[in-house]
């Protein structure tokens, strides 16, 4: 499929667009709104690692990968959970007891 136009209705095209010069010079060169005011942090401070949120708290992002447990034995996955439960507030259940 090819597309292609005449030169007149290049011309008329650019006729069009050029009216229009202001909304062309604002597409161009205005920034747009910033996603930003929809987030919910007000600056990173990078000397302690955190975010500073807008209400004035402070918050942390992590980076967490899974963990390939079809390999491990019933024992290391639940080593693991142990490990993390502080983490997530794991039930106790979880961890103790072997069924």
């Amino acid at each position: 499929m090819s597309f292609s136009l005449t030169p007149t209705e290049i011309e008329r095209l650019f006729s069009k667009v050029l009216a229009k010069q202001d909304l062309f010079a604002r597409a161009l060169f205005e920034r747009p709104e910033s996603l930003t005011r929809f987030l919910p942090y007000d600056e990173y401070l990078p000397e302690f690692g955190v975010f500073k949120q807008k209400d004035g708290s402070l918050g942390v992002i992590y980076e967490v990968t899974l963990c390939e447990h079809e390999t491990k034995t019933s024992d290391e996955i639940t080593s693991l959970l142990e490990r993390l439960r502080s983490w997530f507030r794991l039930d106790e259940s979880l961890t103790n007891g072997r069924n």
